[in-house]
């Protein structure tokens, strides 16, 4: 008997509850160093498609408050279909 291969379809995201367990700004430091290391990942390697942000908007919103040079560089992303946000 002769196996097919399995397809699977991996979708990198996250879904961004600040302030549940922990503190907002705890949140938010955590928030920033995934979207910088997020940001590195896509710029560096085209075979990251892409990921999502789970159809928010307020996680992007907190990170520019904290590195609002990086904006041309999200809407880039998001422009390009690379970053999904809502």
């Amino acid at each position: 008997m002769t196996e097919k291969p399995i397809r699977a379809i991996l979708v990198s995201h996250t879904h961004w509850d600040r302030a549940w367990y922990v503190p907002f700004q705890v949140y938010r430091i955590r928030l920033v160093r995934l979207v910088d290391r997020l940001l590195e990942i896509l710029e560096r390697d085209p075979e990251y498609r892409c990921f999502m942000l789970d159809g928010q908007v307020l996680p992007v919103e907190d990170y520019l408050e904290v590195r609002p040079e990086r904006r041309a560089d999200l809407e880039r992303l998001v422009r390009a279909g690379r970053l999904l946000i809502g």
